[in-house]
């Protein structure tokens, strides 16, 4: 199981080479006359079980895959890691509801979850349990990400706080503003980053954001499936993109994922296809027997296309600048935005 964070996204600074018994988390150090004084980090969440419950007439759901996904769900003990990692607080209630959400009938009767084990499944989409949901992977994953973080920017906290006490993480929390999308997959992937990160302490929470739809400036805007998204969506592939911008034989392949899926009533939705297929490669499901890896590789090509359409900074950047403007000028050290 390869829980290793990718790093790409610091390719600017990373580089393995430099790791050394002076510098073994190998990363470029500051120069003498800078100071680091902030630190944003932006984060997906980790490896996840599949959302959408069919993918085609032929490919749907049934209590076995039900099944085989509440197995993929974080552990007892990881459950309980996750829940003392963080509080959750929503903008638009009263301070003291935290962790107070209803919890769906779902999780209640659910056989994956012991009862003496917290409820840490409260983001709108809890109804939706097993699926979309983080996995024990997933939660290794952004744990082991924690700890990496945690070895390059400890100092920094500690110096910000006034101490060097290497096991004082107590007052750690208080330096870190976190921040997530309504959504149980992101808010236990916040929670898992914040268990490898924080590791020994267990008496400070920090307290995790989030914002319901009417003041979210994330995407997708979520108590409940985002509308924006599906609209943008609409109007974005309704020009036969696809057929003429993709694969020269985008009309081959899309009759066979139709045949073999079970989309003959209706055009393939290629990002529940996409997404189900990977989900299913990672866990080592198994696939219709037609679906060849150039197949997956062909619908990789053509979801990526279509998110990379549908996020175009050139038409989302008003919330990617809103979103950081607030990080940038609202949020210092110490400090939280209210």
């Amino acid at each position: 199981m390869d829980i290793t964070p990718s790093l790409s996204s610091h390719d600017h600074a990373f580089h393995p080479l430099l790791k050394s018994s002076s510098n073994d988390n190998g990363y470029l150090s500051l120069p003498e006359h800078m100071k680091l004084k902030k630190v944003i980090l932006f984060t997906r969440h980790g490896d996840r079980s599949q959302i959408s419950r069919t993918c085609g007439e032929k490919y749907k759901e049934n209590d076995q895959l039900t099944e085989f996904w509440k197995s993929k769900l974080p552990s007892h003990e990881t459950t309980l890691k996750l829940h003392n990692a963080a509080r959750i607080i929503n903008l638009e209630l009263e301070p003291s509801d935290i962790d107070g959400e209803s919890v769906s009938d779902f999780i209640k009767s659910s056989t994956a979850l012991n009862h003496d084990v917290p409820n840490v499944y409260i983001g709108w989409d809890s109804i939706n349990t097993p699926y979309g949901m983080l996995t024990e992977l997933g939660s290794q994953q952004l744990q082991h990400l924690g700890i990496s973080m945690r070895a390059r920017y400890f100092d920094l906290l500690m110096q910000h706080n006034g101490t060097n006490d290497d096991d004082d993480d107590h007052s750690l929390s208080s330096s870190i503003y976190c921040r997530s999308t309504n959504m149980c997959r992101t808010i236990l992937s916040l929670r898992s980053f914040l268990t490898g990160f924080l590791q020994s302490d267990t008496t400070t929470k920090p307290l995790i954001v989030r914002r319901h739809k009417l003041t979210e400036t994330l995407y997708p805007q979520a108590d409940g499936p985002c509308h924006k998204i599906s609209q943008r969506r609409e109007h974005l592939f309704s020009d036969n993109f696809i057929e003429t911008k993709i694969l020269s034989d985008y009309e081959v392949f899309e009759k066979k994922i139709k045949r073999v899926l079970g989309f003959e009533n209706h055009p393939v939705n290629w990002l529940v296809v996409k997404e189900v297929l990977t989900c299913h490669t990672v866990h080592g499901i198994k696939l219709p027997e037609e679906i060849t890896d150039e197949d997956i590789d062909k619908a990789t090509i053509i979801a990526a296309t279509m998110w990379g359409r549908l996020y175009n900074v050139s038409h989302t950047n008003m919330y990617i600048y809103l979103y950081y403007s607030l990080l940038i000028n609202k949020t210092l050290v110490g400090q939280r935005i209210e």
